[in-house]
């Protein structure tokens, strides 16, 4: 069996024109770039740390390891001060 390059490229483009035009792929893929996780790095009196946000809503917080000596897992509370019903929300003032 005699395979070329350009069989081989003819034969790639043809399927993914096939999987492009059933649209069944293409929203997948749509929604795995809307739903990326970004990593966003921070510091507080708990030391420096990654925030992990998704949709603008931080998912998880992770120490940085490489500039934090001593990391501690009381980093991992953050994620939910920002979001809990005791928050300020607003100034009172």
């Amino acid at each position: 069996m005699n395979n070329s390059r350009r069989d081989f490229l003819k034969k790639g483009a043809i399927g993914t024109a096939a999987v492009a035009a059933s649209g069944s792929v293409s929203g997948m893929v749509a929604k795995e770039f809307a739903s990326r996780t970004e990593k966003i790095p921070h510091a507080s009196h708990y030391g420096p740390f990654h925030a992990h946000v998704r949709d603008g809503r931080i998912v998880d917080i992770t120490s940085q390891l490489d500039s934090d000596a001593n990391p501690t897992v009381m980093v991992k509370g953050l994620a939910d001060r920002v979001t809990t019903s005791s928050r300020v929300k607003y100034p009172c003032v």
